[in-house]
């Protein structure tokens, strides 16, 4: 890697579009079906404490 970063960016392949359309392909061959969403949140061992976005949000 060359110490000067304009001789870095001279010799770094260029790419014309983002890397979230080649995040997103590497992501689904790693990642199971989609499933639903849970209707509600939290279970008996950890219960939702509040509806979103929280007190806490209005707190200073």
């Amino acid at each position: 890697m060359p110490a000067d970063p304009a001789a870095w960016q001279e010799n770094a392949t260029k790419h014309t579009d983002s890397w979230w359309l080649h995040w997103q392909e590497w992501l689904a061959t790693r990642s199971g079906k989609l499933k639903k969403a849970p209707a509600g949140l939290g279970n008996t061992a950890y219960p939702a404490a509040e509806a979103a976005p929280g007190t806490y949000v209005h707190e200073r």
